[in-house]
């Protein structure tokens, strides 16, 4: 039971690892401009880096740090299939998730320009009557 509950964690912590190059990989998607204006291309391209790349180089380390630390090969033992199921979730969770937050950030900054465009445009509005008092 300790050395399952210690696998358990341990997957949880591999999971945790691959969230960051994902997270990285979705940053540097969204900052260029002719990808966040086509988003099918860029979606397609998260795909094919996060899915199908970036899936194979973590089933290849899991693999690895499996048979190095428990001494455990994952390719004969069942334990795998969980394994792969938890990475796979963790991955799409994290894909999808990300451009309901992009459009929740866009809106407040969209929200942040009004209010700043409202008070140059009220700050403009005092000057011209404070000219036309003058005159």
């Amino acid at each position: 039971m300790k050395k399952h509950g210690l696998i358990f964690l341990f997957s949880w912590i591999l999971m945790l690892m691959a969230i960051v190059p994902v997270a990285f990989v979705i940053y540097r998607l969204d900052s260029y401009k002719f990808l966040g204006q086509n988003e099918i291309i860029r979606y397609l391209i998260q795909f094919a880096l996060l899915v199908l790349v970036l899936g194979a180089v973590a089933l290849r380390v899991v693999y690895k740090v499996y048979l190095v630390v428990f001494g455990q090969d994952l390719q004969k033992v069942i334990i795998l299939s969980g394994i792969l199921s938890w990475l796979c979730s963790a991955l799409s969770w994290f894909s999808s998730i990300m451009p309901f937050e992009r459009k929740e950030r866009l809106i407040t900054i969209k929200k942040k320009r009004v209010k700043v465009m409202q008070k140059w445009l009220l700050q403009k509005d005092e000057q011209i009557r404070a000219e036309e008092k003058k005159e």
